[in-house]
């Protein structure tokens, strides 16, 4: 038995390795042609390994719901979009994306100097300087409306919704650091995040 799943895994490795793109903003990009002709089992199991990874969850969603996604992915029906385990698909061209549903992402966590911390189950977070210390929470739209008002560029090819659920230090209603984006207020300490979702 073991053997088998590690052939599975395997299996799901590969066809990751040639079917998707991950971006440090937090999310992924899939080739729907890619889970076409490969076996539903390791279709399902990637399928699990997105939902896990930019979900930020430890355990994968029931099988029938992974079942019926794929089905949606496979017959392009996403339409305006689908959700399952905190995630978002949607459909784009001859890929689909997966991103981080907002209202899934987590709650804020207090970050001192020094210690490091995983935020949201998807990204590393790391704060140093002397007695740093402040929140990391999502950049929401709040935060997003901020940085624009900053005149800093956004990139024009990520979707908002990743722009939102990004990482950001935050001092009270003070957006201080979002470090994807450069955004830095003046005289904040050094905030470094880094999606683990990436391979």
């Amino acid at each position: 038995m073991g053997r088998a799943r590690a052939g599975l895994e395997f299996s799901t490795d590969v066809l990751e390795r040639k079917a998707v793109r991950w971006q440090p903003f937090g999310y992924a990009d899939v080739e729907t042609a890619c889970l076409a002709d490969v076996p539903d089992e390791i279709a399902l199991r990637l399928l699990a390994r997105l939902i896990q990874r930019v979900g930020g969850s430890d355990y994968p969603p029931r099988l029938s719901s992974l079942e019926t996604l794929l089905e949606a992915v496979r017959g392009e029906a996403l339409g305006r979009g689908r959700t399952l385990g905190g995630v978002k698909f949607t459909s784009r061209l001859a890929h689909f994306r997966v991103l981080r549903e907002a209202a899934a992402v987590g709650q804020g966590l207090d970050l001192v100097s020094g210690a490091p911390l995983v935020w949201d189950g998807r990204f590393d977070v790391r704060l140093t300087g002397r007695k740093a210390s402040g929140t990391v929470r999502a950049l929401g739209r709040v935060g997003l409306r901020q940085v624009k008002e900053e005149g800093l560029p956004l990139p024009t090819d990520v979707p908002k919704l990743a722009l939102e659920t990004l990482p950001a230090l935050w001092r009270d209603d003070e957006l201080l650091v979002q470090p994807q984006l450069a955004y830095f207020a003046t005289g904040a300490p050094t905030f470094r995040s880094r999606f683990l979702g990436e391979i």
